[in-house]
């Protein structure tokens, strides 16, 4: 006998069903599961709490960035955008502008970041804790720019279609993926929030997303969910908390937001001392450790 919860349409974020308009995350439509009332209100409450942590994220992401990651602020050409982008995968965002705008006013242009050597282009990102990685990967970027165009300007690769311009992105020695997926959002509409490797596995293991879907698909779904704006803000926020915190030498806590609030088993040693009896006041009877009375 067929029960009406197996036409249950699969939701589109791990019970989440497709929102009524892009960008309106707030507003999340359950689909109709016949006469099943358990498991109608079992899932219901288990959407209503995803989608209370999908705000929350969103909510820690607009207070995160600062104004220099809005829409309306962001890199402009192709070359800054990378360079931009890059930055923000070694720090946070107001020390990766600080370091954007150093290179900005210490060079005349980005040829001159070309023909610099490592040493030099390192001044402008002394703050960082990777500056010689970003000074290499920055100046052969630039490198193979100029190799391939024989120009400093990447403004005619936007004439291409996106397959393209993946694979001319992907050649650049060091190119992360989620930077090629941010050329493609903001300079063709690709209708995607990048996402890393690693920003992939926290969405999985937050319930946000699950395992067996594509990362295209996944960054599909979260542009339809959240809109250009909040799609950037929460790119820039994941990133830190994961890229960036790998890099560092003193990990930082994850917000609560981020955890997936599962609570810690107790420690072995605890467990150990309760069996031995240690930790326990002695009393009567108790024996007497050597050399004491």
């Amino acid at each position: 006998m067929h029960s009406k919860a197996n036409s249950i349409i699969q939701p589109s974020l791990t019970g989440l069903s497709k929102p009524s308009g892009t960008g309106n995350y707030n507003s999340f439509q359950f689909n109709t599961l016949g006469d099943s009332i358990p498991l109608f209100f079992f899932l219901w409450r288990r959407r209503v709490k995803i989608s209370e942590r999908l705000l929350n994220i969103c909510d820690a992401a607009e207070k995160y960035c600062p104004p220099s990651l809005s829409e309306k602020n962001y890199p402009e050409t192709i070359i800054d955008l990378v360079i931009f982008h890059r930055l923000h995968l070694h720090m946070d965002p107001k020390l990766a502008k600080r370091c954007y705008n150093l290179l900005k006013s210490a060079f005349v242009d980005w040829n001159e970041v070309r023909v610099s050597v490592i040493r030099d282009i390192q001044i402008g990102l002394r703050k960082s804790f990777d500056s010689l990685a970003l000074a290499v990967f920055i100046k052969d970027f630039l490198e193979f720019v100029h190799k391939e165009l024989r120009e400093i300007s990447l403004e005619n690769l936007q004439e291409e279609n996106l397959g393209e311009i993946r694979t001319f992105l992907k050649n650049i020695k060091g190119m992360h993926s989620s930077t090629i997926d941010m050329v493609l959002m903001r300079f063709k509409d690709h209708p995607i929030m990048p996402l890393s490797p690693d920003m992939e596995k926290l969405l999985v293991k937050l319930s946000l997303a699950k395992s067996r879907e594509t990362r295209d698909r996944k960054e599909k779904r979260f542009y339809e969910l959240l809109g250009p704006q909040k799609a950037l803000q929460v790119h820039h926020y994941l990133l830190y908390y994961t890229d960036v915190r790998e890099k560092m030498k003193e990990k930082v806590e994850l917000p609560p937001e981020l955890s997936s609030g599962k609570r810690k088993k107790p420690a072995a040693k605890a467990k150990a001392s309760n069996k031995t009896g240690t930790g326990k006041k002695a009393g009567k009877g108790a024996p007497v450790a050597a050399g004491k009375k």
